[in-house]
């Protein structure tokens, strides 16, 4: 009786019609209790001779997976089994043929079993991407057992192009999200099999959440300024079948944020800004601006503005998602796309830290749920009587920092300027 059993290594999909015959010619059976030659009672030898299998004595054993990885070899163990009833199959001669030797590769081809030696292993390895239906059949058996495999390619572990939104600029809160391009065993990714490494090789602490195709880790605190951390997954991490995903390398880094300053514009200007352009430039001018940096005024304008810029939703907009500012004194303000947060860009409220500790209205054209308001001062176009532009207290660490109050647009008011990544 022959059985199969198997081993498999890694993985994944699309699929190849292949036929792979695994044939037993003959086989040699003795008594139950006997070897072929061994004397029985009364000095007579065994009876020995040539049978052809009955049905039932030929079976394919169910794999663990039902799929074979692309280029990866899979090892089949055929066994030699003993027959049910007195008799005992001793040897038999087995031949592996694949149908299709370009689509699948077999060696060796052939082994010989016998009771002495009763397994061999037998490598096939996929070059088609398609289903394999894989067949085995003996001399004298009418019927043909089988069993359908895939061969698959196997997927390679993604770093997302939106988790961390930069490699070289990553906000200290920033998630990290992992593609594993097709469904995975949700029970199997966790802290142990998907993590953040620091410098000095410690595990960052965080939490994981896996979403069936991929996975995203959240540090439980901010990482450092200006540091490289790597992100890694195991093969520990397994798909549907039950197979090893394969691992994410050390190439997968990024490298967190600068230090960034949200500060109060030296000047107090009318609301005709020059639009959203002349505004950056008050804030790229101002002496507060770090010395080397790129600055850019926070405040917002209708979407039909010609440099439109929104927080909610994001259009132009100047902060980082799952970013740090501090304020002058070097204080955190806060820290956007916290959990509160209306969304990665902003910050929620309360800030940690006030902008300024006195009381000073800043332009800001934005209403207290980050969006913009229709007082802007016709996008910061209009410096007299006839407009209105929203104005917020940058003392204030609640709503009312973006929104206490609506002067009309020749009232001088100071601006919030930000440290941008360059």
């Amino acid at each position: 009786m022959l059985n199969l059993k198997k081993q498999t290594q890694n993985t994944m999909n699309r699929k190849a019609s292949i036929l792979a015959m695994i044939v037993a010619g003959s086989a040699v059976f003795g008594l139950n209790g006997c070897n072929s030659g061994q004397a029985g009672k009364g000095g007579s030898s065994a009876q020995q001779a040539q049978i052809a299998f009955e049905p039932g004595d030929l079976a394919i054993k169910s794999l663990p997976s039902n799929h074979i990885f692309e280029s990866q070899p899979t090892v089949v163990t055929i066994e030699l089994l003993p027959k049910k009833g007195s008799l005992l199959v001793e040897s038999a001669n087995v031949s592996i043929v694949s149908s299709d030797p370009k689509g699948l590769r077999i060696s060796p081809n052939s082994c010989a079993l016998s009771a002495l030696k009763n397994t061999c292993d037998v490598t096939l390895i996929g070059e088609l991407l398609e289903v394999a239906n894989f067949s085995i059949n003996a001399q004298g058996l009418a019927g043909v057992t089988s069993e359908s495999y895939t061969i698959v390619s196997q997927t390679p572990v993604s770093l997302s192009p939106y988790m961390p939104y930069s490699k070289d600029h990553a906000g200290v809160q920033t998630p990290v999200k992992v593609l594993f391009g097709h469904p995975v065993n949700e029970s199997t990714v966790g802290p142990t099999t998907f993590y953040i490494i620091s410098p000095n090789g410690n595990h960052v602490p965080g939490t994981v959440v896996s979403e069936s195709e991929s996975a995203i880790f959240s540090p439980s605190s901010p990482l450092a300024y200006g540091t490289t951390y790597t992100v890694r997954t195991t093969n520990g991490i397994k798909d549907l079948n039950g197979d090893s995903v394969a691992a994410l390398t050390e190439s997968n880094t990024y490298t967190t944020q600068a230090q960034y300053s949200l500060f109060v514009s030296s000047a107090a200007v009318i609301g005709n800004l020059g639009g959203v352009t002349g505004a950056d430039n008050t804030c790229a001018t101002d002496t507060k601006c770090p010395t080397g940096s790129i600055c850019k005024a926070m405040l917002a304008t209708s979407s039909g503005a010609t440099d439109a810029r929104q927080a909610n939703p994001v259009t132009n907009w100047v902060l980082e998602p799952y970013t740090a500012y501090v304020n002058e004194a070097d204080q955190l303000i806060g820290i956007t796309g916290t959990e509160s947060a209306i969304n990665p860009f902003v910050f929620a409220f309360p800030l940690n830290n006030a902008v300024v500790s006195s009381s000073t209205n800043l332009w800001t054209g934005i209403d207290p749920e980050w969006t913009s308001s229709p007082n802007t001062c016709s996008d910061w176009s209009v410096g007299d009587n006839s407009k209105f532009g929203n104005v917020g207290d940058a003392s204030n660490s609640g709503e009312s920092s973006l929104f206490n109050a609506y002067p009309t647009c020749e009232n001088i008011h100071n601006l919030y300027c930000v440290q941008v990544p360059q």
